[in-house]
């Protein structure tokens, strides 16, 4: 995983916009706004190689859309975030 992807999975699991503040104790607590994660070209194209591996998934458009971890998403960030 590069720098950037780590960067990534760790701004969504850590967004202070999910339901744990940004602290989550489990997968389903990662859900978040996509605008706030995906805010430059680099981050659509970090978020899309994460989507690309099934580390990330995307729901919705445009205002209304969400990211979160997959459970491999998760299980990832948990081997870096230690």
């Amino acid at each position: 995983m590069t720098p950037l992807q780590t960067e990534m999975l760790n701004k969504v699991a850590t967004s202070e916009h999910n339901e744990m503040n940004g602290n989550p104790t489990k997968v389903e607590q990662t859900i978040t706004w996509a605008d706030q994660m995906i805010e430059t070209p680099q981050d659509k194209g970090v978020f899309t190689s994460l989507l690309n591996a099934k580390l990330v998934a995307h729901e919705g458009e445009g205002v209304d859309a969400v990211v979160y971890l997959t459970d491999a998403g998760w299980n990832a960030w948990k081997g870096v975030s230690k």
